[in-house]
């Protein structure tokens, strides 16, 4: 699909100007994810997109609501890709990008790209010092209200142990 229209190499504000670099660009760290760690999948080219989804998730301060995010794409890039070294500077400078081991970019492979992710962020929790009470999947191109995403996963935190599987309607977004 769509979202990059090349790849996202440079990043100044304006002409003339030095692009930002530093833990500013990052997520804060500490106790960000200790509810919702969110895996957004994403294609390898989908620079604009997944730029548009970090400026609002920044903008909706997340880690005050115990929540962090991860952009999810594919290991395997398809061959000849010049999106490659851009994927790599990305993941660099933001530090929110996750490369699935064995996940290809190719369709119909969304499914299995998810999977692997959803195993590998359960690995990781399981050894992190607080891991995260939820793990959940979405893509880059839905843009979530994390308050009221948290709000509504604190109001079921005592309800259930553990949530496999659901769905959550826009309505109850908004």
């Amino acid at each position: 699909g769509g979202g990059g229209g090349g790849g996202a190499a440079g990043g100044a504000d304006r002409f003339n100007a030095s692009e930002r670099w530093g833990a500013h660009m990052r997520q804060p760290s500490g106790p960000s994810a200790r509810l919702l760690l969110l895996g957004l999948l994403s294609g390898s080219d989908r620079f604009v997109s997944r730029d548009l989804q970090r400026r609002a998730l920044w903008a909706q301060r997340p880690w005050e609501y115990g929540v962090a995010w991860r952009f999810v794409v594919g290991e395997r890039l398809p061959k000849g890709d010049n999106s490659r070294v851009s994927l790599e500077y990305e993941s660099a400078k933001y530090g929110d990008v996750d490369r699935v081991s064995g996940a290809s970019e190719l369709p119909p492979r969304l499914a299995s790209k998810a999977l692997a992710w959803l195993v590998h962020a359960s690995a990781s929790s399981r050894r992190a010092a607080a891991p995260p009470r939820y793990v959940a999947l979405s893509s880059d191109a839905h843009l979530l209200r994390l308050p009221r995403l948290a709000a509504l996963l604190r109001a079921h935190h005592t309800k259930l142990p553990r949530l496999y599987g659901g769905r959550l309607y826009a309505r109850a977004l908004l």
